[in-house]
């Protein structure tokens, strides 16, 4: 990667405050693509990465620390990438959308449905540091980090209270509701229990 003399340094002192922007970028689209299955992944994750290289540059205490600072950044880009498509659905091409639109002759409301339905009364039952930590989050559009700043926590107490409401919302559905997995874990099937008693 080449590095432009600005600071009047000698050159000889390898001065890095200011790289070259299209070194970088190929430098990161390089080495996350050696790290992600998917081009287009790769793509979302270099222009992350950059974005994040930006906004903290004035973080960057040590020039010469550069690449290694670099590189940490667009792994963490990879992991957050990884984190949030799990939340995310894969997206479905328009041909396929009519071959998954349920038919008219479907009596029986799709298992996800049923169990949306349900999902709110459960919630509800929740405490309200627990059940606002999952509305912000897992239900929400923001980030654990995000979320614990906008109620004033640390990261780390933001994921406890997400992971206890998780749990805690996961045993509410199962005295609720009868739930059946596929092989690979994803939802097959939910009703609500005959019984009845704990909804």
């Amino acid at each position: 990667m080449e590095t432009k003399e600005c600071c009047g340094r000698s050159s000889a002192e390898e001065c890095r405050c200011h790289t070259d922007a299209a070194a970088v970028a190929d430098a990161l689209r390089s080495y996350v693509a050696r790290r992600v299955r998917r081009p287009q992944d790769a793509e979302d994750i270099t222009q992350d990465a950059l974005l994040r290289l930006y906004r903290s540059a004035d973080s960057l205490r040590d020039e010469r620390a550069l690449e290694a600072w670099m590189y940490r950044i667009a792994d963490h880009a990879i992991i957050d990438h990884y984190r949030r498509s799990t939340l995310r659905p894969e997206p479905i091409s328009p041909d396929d959308v009519a071959l998954l639109s349920p038919t008219d002759d479907d009596d029986q409301p799709a298992a996800d449905t049923e169990l949306a339905g349900c999902l709110h009364p459960l919630l509800a039952r929740l405490p309200d540091d627990y059940r606002t930590a999952l509305e912000l989050t897992d239900l929400g559009e923001l980030t654990q980090e995000q979320a614990a700043l906008q109620l004033g926590l640390s990261t780390s107490g933001m994921k406890s209270r997400v992971q206890r409401g998780r749990r805690m919302l996961r045993t509410e559905v199962g005295r609720c509701c009868r739930i059946e997995l596929d092989g690979s874990g994803a939802l097959a099937d939910a009703s609500i229990r005959d019984d009845g008693a704990a909804c």
